[in-house]
């Protein structure tokens, strides 16, 4: 009769771990990052959306960075590690979330393959440059040609001149597998087409 017992505690204890691990959601994504006000994400890169019994956590290289509580019973209102309002938006319907913070609006990409990317310039054939780091003054690791496609791991706001609306973008070519920094405005953007047009 205890073996019996312990036998479906044991069972009982293992569906209920099951259960749990069933109602995670831990869901590759891509995040862009938009300050406040500004039209053009500051950085964007590889996330890992999860949600747990209305929690949501964002991960980005394996340190969950954001977390958001739900508020009461208001569907899409919630709090960050901080305390403050943190507000699920519409907009990019079956495609991924928007949440607005404080300082930011974090775009949650559903399909990470929408990050390909094309090379573009003037003149088919016309080298890209790859570089070493996100600037004009650093060494090149090579280059692309215009209708390359490239894989875009991170994209980073351009300091090179004073006010640019442009960007870095760390990117991977398929083939070669060589990663290196191409500005943004040499690179066509599928969500950023969909989203701007």
């Amino acid at each position: 009769m205890k073996s019996l017992t312990v036998f479906w505690a044991t069972i009982t204890m293992i569906s209920v771990s099951a259960l749990s691990l069933l109602s995670r959601a831990d869901t590759p994504a891509y995040c862009d990052f938009y300050p406040i006000g500004e039209d053009r994400a500051s950085s964007s890169m590889p996330c890992i959306f999860s949600q747990h019994q209305g929690f949501i956590a964002i991960a980005i290289n394996g340190d969950v960075l954001y977390e958001f509580n739900p508020v009461g019973n208001s569907p899409g209102n919630y709090t960050d590690a901080a305390g403050d309002a943190v507000y699920r938006q519409a907009g990019l319907g079956s495609r991924g979330l928007i949440f607005q913070l404080r300082y930011e609006k974090i775009y949650v990409y559903w399909f990470p393959d929408t990050r390909i990317g094309t090379l573009r310039g003037n003149n088919v054939g016309s080298r890209i440059n790859l570089r070493q780091q996100p600037t004009l003054n650093s060494g090149t690791n090579g280059y692309g040609l215009v209708g390359d496609r490239v894989t875009v791991l991170e994209c980073r706001q351009d300091n090179d001149t004073l006010g640019s609306n442009l960007n870095w973008c760390k990117v991977q070519f398929p083939k070669s597998t060589e990663i290196g920094w191409i500005r943004s405005d040499f690179i066509i953007f599928p969500v950023e087409i969909e989203r701007w047009s």
